[in-house]
């Protein structure tokens, strides 16, 4: 119902994609990560952008969406800052 009324709400639409993911809907829940990562975002809920790229970049590679792996691959790499997320990334390389 919140996404019909406030279809940019950010929250919403990852809860979405998350809830869409544990059902196996990888595609819809892909869709819903991305209008979620460029939606709408209360100041007071805090969003780490980067970890829910890798949410999605974890969910397309495990299931072998290379393509749009690729896509997201160089959007990751600007935001890591340290050696963890760093090897995150590399086993999301070997993935795609």
């Amino acid at each position: 119902r919140l996404l019909r009324e406030a279809p940019a709400n950010g929250p919403a639409n990852i809860e979405m994609a998350r809830i869409l993911a544990h059902a196996g809907d990888w595609r819809e829940a892909a869709w819903y990560y991305r209008r979620g990562l460029f939606g709408q975002w209360p100041e007071s809920t805090p969003v780490d952008q980067r970890e829910l790229r890798f949410e999605l970049a974890e969910l397309l590679a495990s299931n072998n969406a290379s393509q749009d792996l690729q896509a997201e691959i160089p959007l990751l790499d600007r935001e890591i800052d340290n050696p963890e997320e760093l090897r995150r990334l590399g086993r999301l390389l070997l993935a795609g």
